[in-house]
């Protein structure tokens, strides 16, 4: 045991020429193991079966740990695979193999205050980044109804961008989104809705916005659109059978779900200063703009709005599963129908594409509304 400590020893002060290059790879082998692999599997573990789900009523710490893994599972991981490796390299004596790493008496003895102020310092980094990435940059969010669709599918995850109106908390300057934009915002619409909500905005401040069926008009002028043709969406909680038209507005283009029984507008309403108008692109079954203050329509605050949705963090199958086919996929016209010939209608959208109307910008408020033209 000797004569292998003093050779290990040998290698790794004097590297592969004085020990041998069999012997040195060997060293590494063993400290990727315990201190790369190891943790990085207890790490897997810890996530996927000890951290309740962000859903599951869990409170106190463990909700917070839940709610955080949930909008931040990359610095959560990063936290549990720190500390897993710290546990294994305090107990390093009593893992196999530990003699080709043990090479003096004093590599065998406890951290010292010295080691264990890293070691915190770099768990407190992780935990502040993990803050920091919440509240200012990204943020993951899960869709929870069907109001988005055509382009979003209940169960979705989405990757929302958090500093796209502002640095916040950082900054107190609030931008105003553009038309077409895809946003994410909290609001209390009742005990049966999420307390976050995603939606499309529709009208800036100034703008007076009415409705034809399904269709908004911005001051006076109807959003240009094409009817690619029937959209049927099947799930385990009902079926959407609706007309699947497309919307240009300014240089967006986005699908909706519309039909006869979309929901109405009771009378026309003007953006106030610091709002917009917002809708889901299921004109059907959305809570949005149009049902707000009894149906008189209303604004959404831009000071509530929590990010900007550009693309999708993971999709979802009808199983429920991860569709990792979507992953990190922009936001547009990408029809996704699992288990549905989608061929035809996807031929129909491209269609309107291509026949994309050559006015889409809306007129300012009050000024007349020119025609659209095709």
């Amino acid at each position: 045991m000797l004569v292998h400590n003093v050779s290990i020893e040998a290698v790794s002060s004097q590297g592969p020429a004085a020990g041998g290059r069999l012997q040195y790879a060997v060293y590494w082998c063993i400290r990727a193991l315990w201190f790369g692999v190891v943790p990085a599997l207890f790490a897997g573990l810890a996530f996927r079966y000890f951290i309740p789900p962000s859903n599951g009523g869990a409170g106190g710490v463990m909700g917070e740990v839940a709610r955080l893994a949930t909008i931040a599972p990359a610095p959560v991981a990063v936290v549990l695979f720190l500390f897993f490796a710290l546990l294994l390299r305090y107990w390093r004596s009593y893992l196999p193999g530990s003699e080709a790493w043990l090479v003096t008496a004093r590599e065998a003895e406890p951290f010292n205050l010295v080691q264990a102020a890293i070691w915190g310092g770099a768990l407190l980094a992780a935990v502040l980044g993990a803050v920091v990435l919440r509240s200012s940059f990204y943020q993951s969010y899960r869709v929870l109804s069907a109001s988005m669709l055509p382009t979003l599918e209940p169960g979705a995850h989405l990757l929302t961008t958090q500093f796209a109106y502002g640095l916040r908390p950082f900054s107190s300057v609030v931008a105003t989104p553009r038309r077409g934009d895809v946003v994410v915002f909290g609001k209390d619409s009742g005990p049966d809705f999420p307390d976050q909500l995603v939606k499309r905005v529709i009208g800036l401040p100034g703008d007076t916005i009415t409705m034809k069926g399904g269709r908004p008009l911005i001051n006076g002028w109807e959003v240009p659109s094409c009817t690619a043709g029937r959209y049927v969406y099947l799930s385990a909680v009902g079926m959407l059978d609706a007309s699947l038209t497309l919307e240009f507005l300014e240089d967006r283009v986005y699908m909706t779900a519309q039909s006869v029984v979309s929901k109405p507008l009771a009378e026309s309403y003007t953006v106030r200063p610091g709002e917009v108008f917002v809708l889901g692109d299921n004109r059907n079954n959305s809570s949005d703009s149009r049902v707000w203050n009894g149906g008189r329509g209303g604004g959404l605050p831009v000071t509530e709005i929590r990010g900007r949705v550009d693309r999708l963090l993971v999709g979802v199958k009808r199983n429920g599963e991860a569709d990792f086919s979507q992953l990190m996929q922009t936001l547009g016209v990408n029809l996704h129908l699992e288990g549905i010939d989608s061929a035809p209608l996807q031929t129909r959208i491209e269609r309107c594409l291509k026949e994309r109307p050559k006015e889409t910008f809306p007129p300012k408020p009050g000024t007349s509304a020119p025609e659209a033209t095709p």
